[in-house]
């Protein structure tokens, strides 16, 4: 048009505006196959150390959403993260927050970068744009819960079971992307019709919230997972308690003979504080813990770290609590039958 004097070619613009549009979806199709594939091979292992030249897409990202230009081709001269090899995390440049990726996570970030910059180049696009950056976000989302909840990635990626690791790394990818989300929000929200802008921008909304929910079930798979290991080894602790007292108590069986029924927890308590070492549920749960925090503490955020030891420490205390009063009056019961009390209480 500025060549031809101003003049407004319709018809051309019409034409371009269509090609790239044809182009966009031709691009986006190849974009959502390659994420199927990519996920269905996911074995949920941490992405570390992170390639220089991600961290260089989530900045153009971030730069995109303040209304600057991004750097489709991942230019680091003027940026100093990228400048840094190895890093153990994703890190958001305008807010400090980290996290740890896995191969999966960081191929569909390239995927919302490049969508993202084409709307940019291309305003037109903006609107069809948000419909399918929101549409790979929700495909990430149902398929990762359907490979990590469903277990699916046993089959597609051949994984012997889902441990708290493989939970902790989903965790993380979904948090990747409900603090993305906003951004890309942002990114595209200058290039959107005004009328139109509220309505199409609640697809980000709406898609941040599957994120919470599906957050929020993994964290509740990763509590319940310690609930099943504290109640395999719970089993355990009337049979293991019964074991230690009575085997004290052998010791001193003619000291103890003449107590007083009323006495007997008490002492009970002091036997099994005065037996060495830390006993078979001890050491067991203590094992369980460790692997835990290994985990969760490596792989998770702080405050998502806490949220799970927070609950699972609960449940701990609650459940330890229980069972141990179970099996002190079990042995309070089986301690009056030896020495012919069964008369009483």
């Amino acid at each position: 048009e500025r060549l031809g004097g101003g003049r407004r070619c319709l018809a051309l613009r019409a034409t371009v505006a269509a090609r790239c549009k044809d182009l966009f979806a031709a691009r986006h199709a190849a974009f959502a196959a390659k994420l199927g594939g990519v996920l269905e091979a996911e074995t949920w292992t941490a992405a570390t150390p992170v390639p220089p030249e991600f961290q260089r897409v989530l900045d153009d990202v971030a730069s995109l959403a303040e209304g600057n230009e991004g750097d489709e081709n991942g230019d680091a001269s003027s940026r100093a993260s990228g400048d840094v090899a190895g890093l153990d995390a994703l890190v958001f440049p305008n807010t400090g927050e980290r996290v740890v990726p896995v191969g999966a996570s960081l191929a569909l970030l390239k995927m919302l970068r490049d969508h993202v910059a084409a709307a940019a180049g291309f305003p037109s696009l903006a609107p069809t744009a948000v419909h399918k950056t929101a549409e790979l976000l929700r495909v990430f989302n149902s398929r990762t819960s359907q490979l990590v909840l469903g277990a699916g990635a046993m089959r597609t990626a051949g994984l012997r079971s889902i441990t708290a690791k493989h939970l902790a790394l989903a965790t993380e990818s979904v948090r990747l992307f409900a603090l993305v989300a906003p951004l890309l929000s942002a990114s595209l929200a200058p290039f959107l019709p005004e009328s139109r802008r509220l309505g199409l921008l609640a697809e980000f909304d709406r898609t941040v919230a599957d994120l919470a929910k599906h957050a929020r079930e993994l964290h509740a798979k990763t509590v319940g997972i310690m609930r099943d290991r504290l109640a395999h080894h719970s089993s355990r602790l009337p049979t293991i308690w019964c074991s230690r007292v009575f085997t004290e108590r052998a010791s001193s069986a003619g000291s103890s003979a003449g107590k007083e029924d009323d006495d007997e927890g008490k002492g009970e308590i002091e036997d099994a504080e005065s037996a060495k070492g830390p006993s078979e549920f001890a050491t067991a749960l203590g094992k369980e813990i460790e692997t835990l925090r290994h985990v969760v503490a490596g792989t998770l955020c702080a405050r998502d770290a806490a949220a799970v030891f927070d609950e699972v420490l609960a449940h701990f205390d609650e459940c330890a609590t229980g069972t141990l009063g179970d099996a002190r009056r079990s042995v309070a019961k089986e301690w009056r039958a030896k020495m012919g009390d069964r008369g009483e209480g």
